[in-house]
């Protein structure tokens, strides 16, 4: 231990000889003073200044009359502590991270260091909120509650953007906000042993997009009058308060969800040909921190009127030169629309029709059932026809886009649309004419072995040939006698 000695006095008067006891307080402040400055913290006390704590400084005035003489310094004492130095070891830092990490528990130290176990989970890297920053949520477990749990977020560049230490227990889960969203980030999971920390695990994650509140529609069956249907699905959905609302001729539905997941779907049904829209928006809780911006998104989309349908029943043809009918069905018809049905030959639209076009409307009305019955008749036989059936249907009233901000999905109104259907139908040939009375139709004799058709032959045969030559018989005595 470094010891500072006082020069001898140079007053002639007082004789050499150990220094007072009340100046030896005095010299041990001294002596510290200077130990301090060449980085000796610690120092043992005289046995002489046991009486004055080490944290104090006592200052003592010599008197003046008398200066100081020689003196010998003063012996510290047999069980007084060697001086120690507090300047850290740098060997305890030697295999820490490069980045700041948290101190290693001192009460660790006592214990015994259990194996570098642990398992690292991601749970999930995403955007929560309406546009909020991204969360990590993590999970450790199988570690033992000794060992300093340490989780450090590094940045694609590298750079130390988060990082938080565990300890005690041996499941942990936990969650880091404030991520950049779209970022990719790595996790590292260190854990302290007996000479620093040891990696266990890395893994690299990216922060999902935020969530985007949306509105689409899937027609699910077009209309005749009121019977149109729809599926509205939510997406994007966050918890707070979540409204809808769709509005279309003579329709209008909506209001807000009670309970709901990220996407909710809602069938809607009673709904007429028409255009419409969807909106849905959100709102926080009362007492909640709003989003940045206005959360909210619409979709125009259209229910089309239904294609009509036909079916054909004939009556054929009863009697020669007679004609056939056709009994024809029509059905999904649309409410307040004219239809226009007639009959050419086959494939031949712009044909002449047989007989007068007929028209047709059915009234809306709870009892409607969409149908109607025509007849064609006068139609000839042996013949192939088609029937043509055909109506328009107008957008009533016109579609007007909603006061919202957005282009609605680029939806296209209607505003006409053409309702046409045919169908192929034959009529048999006529029966044929019947024979007139008292015509007789003789028959021939059977033929054959056993037939008389053979001897019939034979005896006319016979008796012509016996005719010519009685008359030649005659004619010769007669040519004879002249």
């Amino acid at each position: 231990m470094s010891q500072l000695t006082v020069p001898e006095a140079r007053h002639p008067r007082r004789p050499s000889g150990p220094l007072r006891p009340r100046l030896r307080p005095l010299l041990a402040s001294l002596v510290i003073a200077g130990l301090a400055t060449i980085g000796v913290t610690t120092l043992a006390a005289p046995a002489a200044a046991e009486e004055t704590a080490p944290s104090e400084v006592v200052a003592v005035e010599p008197a003046p009359a008398e200066p100081a003489e020689p003196a010998e310094p003063a012996e510290p004492t047999d069980d007084a502590p060697p001086a120690e130095s507090s300047v850290p070891d740098s060997r305890t830092e030697a295999n820490t991270s490069e980045h700041a990490r948290a101190a290693v528990p001192a009460a660790m130290a006592e214990e015994e260091w259990s194996e570098a176990t642990g398992t690292l989970t991601i749970v999930s890297a995403e955007c929560t909120t309406y546009g909020g920053t991204g969360t990590l949520h993590y999970v450790l477990s199988n570690t033992h509650p000794v060992n300093q749990k340490h989780i450090l977020v590094f940045d694609s560049d590298g750079r130390l953007v988060a990082e938080s230490a565990h300890d005690g227990g041996t499941e942990f889960d936990a969650e880091i906000h404030g991520l950049t969203v779209g970022g990719t980030y790595t996790i590292r999971f260190d854990l302290a042993v007996e000479d620093g920390y040891q990696t266990i695990d890395e893994q690299t994650f990216t922060i999902g997009a935020c969530p985007d509140i949306g509105v689409s529609v899937t027609p699910l069956a077009c209309s005749t009058g009121d019977d149109g249907k729809v599926l509205l699905t939510l997406t994007g959905l966050v918890n707070g308060i979540v409204a809808y609302d769709v509005q279309g001729p003579d329709f209008m539905v909506g209001g807000s969800l009670d309970e709901f997941g990220a996407t909710e779907e809602i069938e809607l049904g009673g709904m007429p040909p028409g255009n419409y829209y969807a909106y849905v928006e959100w709102q926080p809780y009362f007492g909640e921190e709003p989003a940045p911006y206005p959360v909210f998104d619409w979709v125009g989309f259209a229910i089309e009127p239904c294609q009509p349908d036909v079916t054909v029943h004939v009556t054929e043809c009863a009697a020669a030169g007679g004609t056939g009918t056709a009994h024809v069905t029509l059905s999904n018809l649309v409410a307040g629309v004219e239809y226009f049905a007639w009959v050419t030959d086959v494939g031949a639209p712009d044909g002449t029709p047989y007989g007068e076009p007929q028209s047709v409307v059915v009234e809306a009305s709870p009892d409607s059932t969409g149908t109607a019955e025509l007849t064609f008749s006068s139609l000839p036989g042996d013949r192939e026809y088609t029937i043509w059936v055909e109506g328009l249907w107008e957008a009533i009233p016109p579609w007007e886009e909603p006061p919202f901000i957005g282009n609605g999905g680029n939806f296209a109104p209607l505003e006409t649309v053409e309702l046409f259907v045919d169908a192929d139908f034959t009529l048999q040939p006529c029966p044929a004419a019947p024979a007139k009375s008292g015509t007789v139709t003789p028959a021939l004799a059977a033929t054959g072995p056993d037939g008389t058709t053979g001897l019939l032959l034979s005896a006319l045969t016979l008796l012509a040939l016996g005719g010519a030559a009685l008359t030649v018989k005659r004619l010769v005595p007669s040519r004879a006698r002249r």
